[in-house]
């Protein structure tokens, strides 16, 4: 499981679990002012018509709070107004278990927060529509901030991180409810596309959040793209013990979809079943997987559960062929056998592709370019995988 600080620090784990339209984009005019009882705006017109293209409008979510328990919500940018795709980005907001990860994972967002990115990250990579190469450069994009520390995926608004003075509230998954269903009121359209992202511990949350949406948009197919985020079977790479853990704190099952009993084992694991759930549950839906093969982040977060969770006050990193080992496994025995995952691997061990950043566009392993990899998977197809 992918562990991250606040966006491309080192993805520490510390689990001591003793512990519109987007924006309506006014995309039809007859749908310019409903004026409806029970709006977030304060001008009584959900649609948002005084939002142009390419302006980001932060949207309160009625009930979704952070971990400090204050509001939250999700903030949208509409594209050209004649798109009818939709992007959905999970962002990387790290994980709180301890003093020093709780500091660096953010515990609260609201629109003032949001404008100290507006400026930065949500404007480059993926985000970028100035560039011609940008497969998604005139899509209609979703901003779901991170603000739990359990990466999108807790049920528990009675937390308690070891070492941290007062209640947190683990409640991403539940946010993640409340996100979708507001996103499924704001775009009063089918999508021909949509787009779910993440990176680090944003790319776990896509996990439990892709059924979220695909349900909402059933007759939509979805792309998932998850940036170094990977989840392996091998044991010996990502323990059940440490599984258990992460179960434990945040507690995760409930947010479990019913029908994959197979990911949820009585010693804690089966948390990759989900990769394959996917993929077998929605057919219409492509899947791809970014990785550098020593992803260093990633290994230290996993070497929490080496010695049956002997270190978790004190971890150890997973060794560089263990991980490779580990994805291969992961690639060629259970993601490529479903039809659906793509995976793009490519030689180093730094820590996600960067999809925030214009740093994605040179992204090139053996004559391929992520971009283009991409751009595969949101035409419908399921591009060769990519490896050293």
């Amino acid at each position: 499981m992918n562990f991250i600080t606040h966006r491309g620090a080192i993805c520490a784990f510390f689990t001591v679990v003793l512990t519109l339209s987007l924006a309506h984009c006014v995309l039809d005019d007859d749908q310019a002012d409903d004026d409806t009882d029970g709006d977030d705006d304060t001008d009584g017109d959900d649609s948002l018509t005084a939002t142009t293209p390419y302006d980001w409008v932060w949207v309160p979510v009625e009930d979704s709070i952070c971990r400090d328990g204050t509001p939250t919500g999700i903030v949208v940018r509409p594209g050209d107004p004649d798109s009818r795709n939709v992007a959905v980005y999970m962002e990387a907001g790290g994980v709180c278990a301890t003093p020093a990860t709780c500091f660096d994972s953010p515990k609260h967002f609201d629109e003032k927060t949001f404008t100290q990115y507006a400026s930065g990250e949500v404007t480059n990579g993926l985000f970028n529509y100035t560039l011609a190469e940008n497969p998604v450069r005139d899509w209609h994009f979703i901003f779901i901030p991170s603000c739990t520390g359990d990466m999108f995926l807790g049920n528990n608004p009675d937390g308690a991180a070891f070492g941290v003075f007062g209640t947190q509230y683990f409640v991403g998954h539940q946010n993640a409810i409340l996100f979708v269903q507001r996103i499924r009121e704001l775009v009063d359209f089918e999508p021909e596309k949509m787009l779910l992202f993440g990176m680090c511990s944003g790319a776990n949350g896509t996990m439990l959040t892709y059924p979220l949406l695909a349900d909402a948009f059933p007759e939509t197919p979805v792309t998932l793209i998850n940036d170094s985020g990977p989840l392996a079977f091998l044991d010996a790479a990502l323990s059940p013990c440490l599984q258990q853990n992460l179960r434990d704190t945040f507690i995760i099952n409930p947010g479990i979809p019913d029908d994959c009993p197979q990911c949820t084992q009585p010693d804690g694991d089966g948390l990759a079943e989900i990769q394959v759930y996917l993929a077998e549950k929605y057919p219409e839906g492509n899947f791809g997987l970014l990785s550098s093969m020593a992803d260093e982040a990633i290994r230290y977060s996993w070497g929490f559960g080496a010695n049956d969770c002997g270190n978790l006050l004190g971890g150890e990193t997973i060794s560089a062929p263990i991980f490779r080992k580990a994805l291969i496994d992961l690639r060629d025995n259970h993601l490529l056998p479903t039809g659906r995952w793509s995976t793009f691997y490519t030689e180093g061990d730094f820590h996600t592709f960067e999809v925030y950043t214009d740093a994605v566009f040179d992204r090139v392993e053996g004559g391929h370019r992520v971009m283009n990899w991409i751009e595969q998977l949101l035409d419908g197809d399921v591009p060769n995988p990519v490896a050293p």
